[in-house]
């Protein structure tokens, strides 16, 4: 199976985004932010009005939280362990997407008079993550029941991720065509704007580390002329074209595994 046309997309666009100059970098991200933060408004808010009652479906409130709100086993695990598990492997999940606080810190050295722009930016922290994350988790959680059967659609044979998401599933059922593209289209829009940002701060990391601890001639080089580090972003590329081609050669949940195993390290407290 080849990489499909939105995954070559894809990667072709993040190895041109950071291939440019910072400023360049810095211009998309904020087009993009700005596109995913309107998604993501008229996703919630439409979400809210089916589960209030304006889809054939009627009326949902928490109905899909009072009927068995939690899977019986996990991965043959049944009990309390099960539960116990299938709530940790949810946490490990989620804390990748909670991580990158650091960004802030590591991109001020780029950032155009940082002690002004930087604070303003981090005091916003709180907005965003209230109404694109919680928001949009227990708007999600109102739509569409844990044991749906097509949330397990994204990982099946012939069909990509956007498949499982549950508000395609539910604009779906509520016969609103257009709006499961729309949300697509935002997902690989937020696929496309959380590689640029992971490669960005990873060729930061690895130009630092080069430099100050393990002294890798290679990636200390400073910056060229462009202001970006050459050498840095190509080490950086290369896990990501590395987990596409994972996928191409049938090995469906190794992406899930490197999610998972940099979420395990924002619970380890440095000593």
């Amino acid at each position: 199976m080849s990489l499909n046309l939105h995954q070559r997309g894809n990667l072709f666009c993040n190895i041109l985004i950071n291939c440019f100059p910072t400023r360049v970098y810095g211009q998309m991200e904020y087009y993009l932010s700005f596109l995913k933060f309107i998604t993501i408004i008229l996703i919630v808010v439409l979400g809210l009005a089916i589960d209030l009652g304006a889809s054939p479906q009627g009326r949902l409130g928490f109905r899909y939280w009072k009927e068995r709100p939690f899977p019986d086993k996990y991965l043959g695990t049944t009990g309390t362990s099960g539960h116990f598990l299938g709530f940790w492997a949810v946490i490990m999940q989620a804390s990748f997407s909670f991580s990158g606080s650091e960004f802030p810190g590591i991109a001020a050295g780029e950032v155009i008079d940082a002690t002004r722009n930087v604070p303003r930016a981090l005091r916003k922290v709180w907005i965003r993550i209230t109404l694109f994350y919680l928001g949009g988790v227990l708007v999600s959680g109102l739509l569409v029941p844990y044991d749906d059967p097509f949330l397990a659609l994204g990982e099946s044979p012939g069909h990509q991720n956007g498949h499982a998401s549950p508000f395609v599933i539910a604009f779906t059922r509520a016969g609103w065509k257009l709006m499961p593209n729309v949300v697509n289209a935002a997902i690989l829009l937020s696929a496309l704007s959380a590689a640029s940002s992971d490669i960005y701060i990873s060729s930061r990391f690895l130009f630092f580390l080069a430099r100050h601890i393990l002294e890798l001639v290679c990636l200390a080089r400073s910056p060229n002329t462009e202001n970006y580090p050459q050498n840095q972003i190509l080490t950086a590329m290369k896990p990501l074209t590395e987990t596409l081609v994972t996928r191409t050669l049938g090995l469906r949940n190794q992406p899930s595994y490197l999610i998972r195993l940099p979420g395990n390290k924002y619970y380890l407290r440095p000593r």
